[in-house]
């Protein structure tokens, strides 16, 4: 009862204070209660219904000691007992408490949590310490209590929308390039949309160049910004009921560089209320260009970019690869070939070569290839991606950095489709072998009754160089086509219901890592042995090893399958009453192809991803052979692969190397179509896996029909030409900077050696220079904070300045480079130091 009558302020908390007089009845105390802004009274609040931001102040007869303010003195506390997160103030005779404003995981949460009560406890004096006292050190003479619900949301206590003052600079000309730029809000605001990096901050910071107008730097209208690399730091001030944002460029400023700042309506209240739209501008002090550089030591491989690169970076040097090659054709891509409905066909024998356009090569002029020989900086087969490798050379894909197979590399032999014997009067044509894959045999004609036989045709033997080891071992490689039978032509010595039941055998299967097997004939409704043809020989294994002293494996292994023996013209099921008929032979199937991956960095067939280098398959559903079925023939052998690594290789994908199937013809078993004749089945081909201290065949993990140890070994070969490329480097510099040269440090066999674009520091070592290092570089917009590229950078280019002709880097506008180098020679060459000078 010591607090006197006021008003009630409502029921909720609109600002307002209430009035109350001390009452001089029930004590001499002069310290107590005489305003609040909850409607404080005798009996409790008036205001029951807060906000989640609500300040709440108590206002007191005299000065309040500071020491004596604390939890204890100011309760506030749920029912739980938790309380509110905020700060009691003290200023002068009034004491508020000041709900804080926290940012979590980009949520803003308030010093009220929502939907919960509250009780506001000021307990009267007494003797002891934990007492609401004034500065003459007079306690509290009556308790106060209130009950308080948050269900008000966050509210706008000023009632307008924040307003915005550039505080720093404080001119619009001649400010530090150093400069920390604060805007101040007049009201607290939300933190939340400022935490990050800095992109999509509600406050944005562009620069541009200035342009000189009566003799100083002024904004130019018409100037495209450039985005600001830093991120904006907030801080809440609740006493002063306002908030700051600095922000400081993480980049120095460029000279006479006009600064935009945009208050964008992103930036809200605590309510919500957005901002008024305002754009603040200054220009930058002059300053004098200076000359500086960025430079490469190779002391970690951090800057290495890997998928690009053979070259080993430790300790200050950077080293050839072992493996690799110029990588002057660029990066793989396998829409150079033709898109037959998603699987990309690279013919290697095409009338004028395959040609890979500018936009892929280093030289930034199409290069043709004619010979299947492909240099590229990175192979990279996506999942969604088929290419399918043809004609008679063997590709050979040299790769300076990474191998990545997740699609489908297919080089095997085509298949052949249905073949009726009785209407052509030709055999039907052996399929073509895959890349450098040979030929199926052709199948028999049909015999007029007289002459000589017409056999089934051999397929052709494995596909090697006349300079091969082992070329000598490869003519009887192919299936052997099968003989005519009968071989008397018109005779007809077995019959069975007035058919003939002389059956034929089919031609046999191509050989290479073993024999192909044979084509056979195993039953005839006659059930007499005589009527089975003789079996056809499959081709002859092809022996590799031992590898001869001194070759390439590249060489070695250029290997194409050999192809099936075609079918041979016979005459069972001929019905002697009709006009003598032969019929005529299936074609053999041809050997899957060869192929050459070579890369410098790690070689990797991805689960799902598949090299296919099998035989060719034959049409195998032959049913209706009532007038007499063709000739079987023949499947041809698989192919060659050769997986070839400066680093590692893993094959966790299929692999396929199995020979073609023969045609079998087996139609049923009643009395009439109870026979048997098959072709041979092609040999497998032969996998070869090669990389520093070979793991073993652990690393060939999918391969069909299976591994035996030869298939994998130890690296040997070398490559005179590797490189590496570097990822992206910054100049730092907000605008383009002047590009001057660059110097590169070689130890070329034992003596240092400087190479640049300026002719007074030492050799140009452009691309085709012959020097042992050449080297190119290519500018882009590099985004200065984490180094990555935005957009698409410019072409390559042999020089930095200009020289000879050539622009350099200044043609391209850009203030982010990369460089990639060369090595020509294998030994007695390192790089120590690579450095570009540019004026900023």
């Amino acid at each position: 009862m010591l607090l006197g009558a006021c008003s009630s302020g409502g029921n909720e908390a609109s600002g307002l204070n209430s009035t109350i007089k001390c009452s001089s009845a029930v004590s001499s105390t002069k310290f107590c209660l005489v305003s609040c802004n909850l409607g404080c009274s005798a009996t409790g609040c008036g205001v029951t219904q807060i906000a989640q931001n609500q300040p709440i102040s108590l206002t007191f007869s005299q000065p309040v000691d500071p020491a004596s303010v604390n939890s204890a003195t100011v309760l506030l506390r749920t029912a739980a007992g938790e309380p509110p997160i905020g700060d009691l103030l003290v200023s002068g005779s009034t004491v508020t408490f000041q709900p804080k404003i926290e940012i979590q995981g980009g949520a803003t949460f308030f010093g009220f949590r929502a939907n919960e009560t509250y009780v506001l406890t000021v307990p009267a004096g007494g003797d002891g310490a934990d007492s609401l006292r004034a500065t003459s050190g007079e306690v509290l003479g009556a308790q106060v209590n209130c009950q308080l619900l948050v269900s008000r949301g966050v509210v706008d206590l000023d009632s307008r929308p924040p307003v915005p003052t550039l505080v720093a600079p404080t001119t619009t000309s001649g400010v530090s390039r150093g400069v920390t730029i604060v805007v101040e809000f007049s009201e607290l605001i939300d933190a939340a949309p400022f935490a990050g990096s800095g992109e999509g901050s509600p406050l944005e910071f562009f620069v541009s160049r200035g342009i000189r107008s009566g003799g100083q730097a002024v904004c130019d209208a018409n100037a495209v910004g450039l985005p600001l690399p830093g991120v904006p730091r907030v801080q809440l001030d609740p006493v002063r009921n306002r908030t700051s944002v600095s922000f400081r460029p993480s980049v120095q400023l460029p000279s006479e560089a006009c600064v935009e700042v945009r208050v964008t309506n992103r930036v809200r209240d605590l309510s919500g209320r957005p901002a008024d739209p305002v754009t603040y501008r200054f220009v930058t002090e002059f300053a004098a260009p200076e000359q500086l550089a960025v430079t490469e030591e190779f002391e970690t491989d951090g800057r290495l970019d890997r998928s690009e690169s053979s070259s080993i970076w430790s300790g200050g040097v950077a080293a050839p690869g072992v493996i690799g090659g110029s990588g002057k054709h660029g990066p793989f891509d396998p829409t150079v070939g033709e898109d037959l409905g998603g699987t990309f066909v690279w013919d290697l024998d095409r009338v004028g070569g395959i040609t890979i356009p500018e936009r892929l090569t280093l030289t930034g002029r199409p290069e043709v290839v004619l010979d299947g020989s492909f240099e590229f900086t990175t192979f990279h087969l996506p999942a969604n991606r088929r290419i399918r490798f043809v004609g008679t050379k063997i590709p050979k894909i040299r790769v300076r950095g990474q191998i990545l197979i997740e699609g489908i590399i297919d080089i095997a032999a085509t298949d052949l489709s249905q073949h009726s014997s009785s209407i052509p009067a030709a055999g039907q044509a052996g399929g073509p072998g895959g890349p450098g894959g040979g030929r199926g045999g052709k199948g028999g004609d049909t015999h007029g009754g007289t002459g000589a036989p017409n056999h089934g045709e051999n397929g052709q033997g494995v596909r090697v160089a006349a300079t091969h080891g082992y070329a000598d071992r490869a003519a009887a490689t192919g299936g052997r086509g099968a003989l005519q039978f009968p071989l008397d032509n018109a005779s007809v010595t077995h019959t069975f219901s007035n058919l003939c039941m002389q059956l034929p055998s089919g031609g046999g299967g191509g050989g290479y890592q073993n024999a192909g097997l044979p084509g056979v004939s195993s039953l005839t409704p006659s059930n007499l042995p005589i009527d089975l043809g003789p079996n056809t020989a499959g081709g002859t294994a092809f022996t590799m090893f031992p590898i001869p002293a001194g070759t390439s494996s590249a060489e070695h292994f250029l290997i194409g399958g050999s192809g099936g023996g075609g079918g041979t013209s016979h005459s069972f099921y001929h019905q002697l009453t009709r006009a003598f008929v032969w019929k005529t032979g299936c074609g053999g199937t041809g050997g899957g192809g060869g192929i050459v991956l070579r890369a410098g960095g790690s070689l990797t067939v991805a689960t799902g991803g598949q090299i296919l280098a099998n035989g060719g398959n034959p049409f195998n559903n032959y049913q209706n052979v009532l007038q007499g079925p063709p000739g079987p023939a023949g499947g041809g052998s698989g192919g060659t692969v050769l997986l070839q690594s400066g680093t590692s290789i893993s094959a966790q994908g299929a692999i396929d190397i199995r020979g073609g199937r023969g045609v079998l013809i087996q139609p049923g078993a009643s009395q009439l179509l109870n026979f048997r004749t098959a072709g041979g089945e092609g040999s497998p081909g032969f996998v070869r896996a090669e990389m520093p201290n070979n793991p073993g065949l652990g690393i060939l993990a999918n391969v069909l029909p299976g591994t035996v140890p030869s298939m994998v070994g130890n690296l040997s070969d070398t490559d005179d030409q590797s490189g590496f490329l570097t990822k992206w480097y910054s100049t730092r510099q907000l605008f383009a900077p002047r590009y001057i040269r660059y110097e590169v440090e070689a130890d070329v066999n034992g003596t240092t050696v400087i190479y640049s674009d300026d002719p007074t520091r030492g050799a140009w070592a452009r691309v085709g220079a012959g020097t042992p290092i050449e080297v190119l570089f290519q500018a882009g917009n590099v985004n200065p904070r984490d180094g990555t590229l935005n957009g698409t950078p410019g072409p390559w280019r042999s020089t930095v300045g200009a020289l000879q002709g050539q622009p350099g880097l200044n043609a391209d506008g850009f203030g982010g480079f990369r460089f990639t180098v060369f090595f020509t020679q294998r030994t007695g060459v390192t790089v120590r130091r690579v450095s570009v000078l540019f004026e900023g």
